[in-house]
Order: structure tokens, then C-alpha cells, then sequence
């Protein structure tokens, strides 16, 4: 009776460490790894550069509102990340950040230049796209727990880069990112409306972004991947005047006359 007993014993803890979460089987992981480099990671390696821009609609703590338009470049680790927010009662705030691959500069609205530290991400670290196109999941990655997520199955991974990650269980296409936010708290990123880009990489073109008690509703009215972009785009003592603009028209400037209300799309509103 003994010796039945702690065989019985026996497969009750393998069959524990078996199904626990993190512990899931290697050949599990190993799969999901594979699932998400054909349908992901390979064709986010193929980005050599991007230029995106985003309408961002932010729900401040205390209900406020705030609408900015965004210009985003990036190629290899620099960064050039251009802001202007309309604030109420007409006033249009502007600055940009660079990161040239080594130190981080910022351009107040007062046209000052002022280096910001090794910042590698500098004032753009929470742009959602950025945060997209830079996403592995690398060796040490492991299975986390299954839920279900926006009425999908989803396997939550734990890609050892300090990101959880919500991959659709069929495709492992990451519908959501866990992270920390600049400021050390939780965050999180929810990606919707994938779109093939130059037949190089499907960018999410909606994201809802989580942090510090404020929502972020990212809309991406046009990115453009692999388009050649010039160094000296990211040289903070070059600014060139001859700025890539887009080739196809985007919706008018807010009226700086008039609130502004924020984009909301209706399934990203909750």
C-alpha cells in the first residue's frame, strides 16, 4: 500500500510540475518561438528603417483630454520622435527629441537645444509602434498562462527582455505587451488593426496604451518601412530643413481655435 502510494504520489507531482505555469513543456515553448518568428519576428527583422505618423488621443488622470500629432522616425538605434499637442484654448505646444545612437537631445519649444543623457530611447520609449517593431522573444523565454483574450485563446509569455507578452494561441501574433512604463510602473499595450506594410512587416495601425493612471489611443495614419532614410535626419546639429514628408494627405490640423475633442475608436474606448 506504501509503495502504491508513492507512485501515486509520484504522478501527481510530475503531473503538477507539468502543467504549472512558467514550467510548461520545452517543446511548447519551442513551438510558439517558431510560430512567432514566421509570422513576426522574420519579418520584423527585415525593418531597416521607419517613418510613421500618429494621431494620439490622451485621457489624462482627472478626465482630461489632450490630442497631439506625432512624427516618428527610426532606423537601426536612432530615433528622431517630433510632437505637437493642441491644447486647449488654442495653444500648440511643439518640441522634438533625437537619439543619435549614442546621446539623446531635445529641442524645447523655445527652439533650445538640450542634451538629455544616454537615453536610447529618449522621449519616444512608450510609442507603441517603436515598441512593436522592436518585440522577440528570445532563449530564455517561457510560458506564463493561457487565457482568453478579446474573445480569442491566447498563451501569455514571458519573453525574458522584462515583457509579458499576449500572443494569439494560433498565429502567435502578440495582440498585448505587459511592460514597465518610463517611470518604473506597470504598463501595458494593446495592438489592433495589423496592416501589411511595403509588403515588409504588419504594423498594428491602432493601439490603446496603459500607464501612470493615463490612456493612450494611438491611431497611425501612415508609416512607411525601409524607405532610406538619411543619417542626417538624426543629427541634432543638423537639423535639415528638407524633413521627409508624406506622400499621401492626412486629415487637417485641429482648429487651435477650438477643443479638441480626443479620437477614440469605439472598441478601444473601455
Amino acid at each position: 500500500m506504501g509503495r502504491l502510494y508513492c507512485v501515486f504520489a509520484t504522478a501527481v507531482f510530475l503531473a503538477g510540475v507539468a502543467l504549472a505555469p512558467g514550467l510548461a513543456g520545452a517543446g511548447e515553448i519551442d513551438e510558439i518561438r517558431q510560430r512567432f518568428h514566421e509570422n513576426v519576428g522574420k519579418n520584423l527583422a527585415k525593418i531597416k528603417d521607419m517613418a510613421a505618423v500618429e494621431d494620439v488621443s490622451t485621457r489624462l488622470p482627472g478626465g482630461k483630454t489632450l490630442r497631439q500629432r506625432v512624427k516618428l522616425f527610426t532606423k537601426g538605434p536612432m530615433i528622431r520622435y517630433e510632437v505637437q499637442a493642441y491644447l486647449r484654448g488654442g495653444a500648440v505646444l511643439k518640441f522634438l527629441t533625437i537619439f543619435n545612437g549614442e546621446q539623446a537631445w531635445t529641442i524645447t519649444p523655445a527652439g533650445k537645444l538640450v542634451e538629455i543623457g544616454q537615453d536610447t530611447h529618449g522621449g519616444a520609449r512608450p510609442d507603441p509602434v517603436l515598441k512593436y517593431i522592436g518585440l522577440s522573444l528570445g532563449p530564455d523565454s517561457k510560458i506564463v498562462g493561457k487565457k482568453r483574450f478579446e474573445g480569442k485563446p491566447v498563451v501569455i509569455v514571458d519573453n525574458g527582455a522584462g515583457q509579458t507578452l499576449w500572443l494569439d494561441e494560433t498565429a502567435a501574433i502578440p495582440l498585448k505587451m505587459e511592460a514597465l512604463s518610463p517611470v518604473g510602473s506597470k504598463a501595458e499595450w494593446i495592438f489592433h488593426n495589423f496592416k501589411r506594410v511595403n509588403q515588409v512587416a504588419d504594423i498594428p495601425h491602432e493601439v490603446k496604451f496603459i500607464a501612470d493612471g493615463a490612456v493612450f489611443y494611438h491611431h497611425v495614419m501612415l508609416v512607411a518601412l525601409n524607405a532610406g532614410l538619411a543619417d542626417s535626419l538624426f543629427d541634432p546639429f543638423a537639423l535639415a530643413d528638407a524633413q521627409p514628408e508624406p506622400t499621401t494627405p492626412i486629415s487637417p490640423e485641429p482648429n487651435p481655435g477650438a477643443p479638441v475633442p480626443p479620437t477614440i475608436p469605439p472598441h478601444m474606448g473601455n
